[in-house]
């Protein structure tokens, strides 16, 4: 019997429904980081410092390489 009382006030409330309306939109859309979709000069560094951690993982994949084939042959 609660429950039909409780079930039709929230039916009747409409910040209830613009709350389950708002719920669902942002379960559908997900969420967003909007400083990253509004600066693209953000995006922009973050692409640089990608791109200088990938050259540093090269360099450092040969120096580690050359180091262990020279202390191989010895």
């Amino acid at each position: 019997m609660c429950f039909v009382w409780w079930r039709s006030y929230l039916d009747e409330d409409w910040s209830y429904r613009v709350h389950v309306n708002n719920t669902f939109s942002f379960a559908l859309l997900g969420k967003s980081n909007v400083l990253s979709q509004l600066n693209s000069a953000y995006r922009e560094s973050i692409i640089k410092q990608n791109e200088q951690v990938d050259k540093n993982h090269y360099i450092l994949n040969i120096a580690i390489t050359v180091t262990v084939f020279d202390f191989a042959v010895v």
